[in-house]
């Protein structure tokens, strides 16, 4: 058994969301994120995912909760961008603050646009500026 590498945060689970971003703000619709740690258990039988290589997962604990947030308002959106990051921003920089790939980010800034809690505020070379909305 070995620990994964992969790291994931409230930004990775809102870029997820970009599909669905129009309805966020509908007053009927409150998603709740929780974070968790968990240890899977594989076998090597050849019939598992290719992601995997092959590996059948055989048993799945939950090893405890990382953190959770409700998301149900323009404010609590908001309040999934990473402390430290400037006022005006790029996807690079939301990248950068919030420890998670560029396209990661780029799907989360898409997501937090079309919901309404960032916009538009310009351009910084072929990069688009964002901004939190008012």
């Amino acid at each position: 058994m070995h620990q994964s590498p992969l790291r994931r945060g409230f930004l990775d689970a809102v870029g997820e969301m970009a599909p669905i971003s129009q309805l966020l703000m509908d007053p009927n619709i409150t998603v709740e994120i929780v974070l968790v740690r968990e240890e899977l258990t594989t076998v090597d039988d050849g019939m598992g995912s290719w992601r995997r290589r092959g590996r059948s997962v055989t048993d799945r604990k939950l090893l405890g909760v990382e953190g959770s947030v409700v998301l149900s308002s323009l404010g609590d959106y908001r309040g999934i961008l990473p402390p430290g990051l400037p006022t005006r921003f790029t996807v690079r920089e939301l990248a950068k603050h919030g420890k998670c790939s560029a396209t990661t980010a780029g799907k989360a800034a898409y997501a937090l646009r079309r919901a309404g809690a960032i916009r538009i505020a310009g351009k910084q070379a072929n990069a688009f500026l964002y901004e939190a909305a008012p």
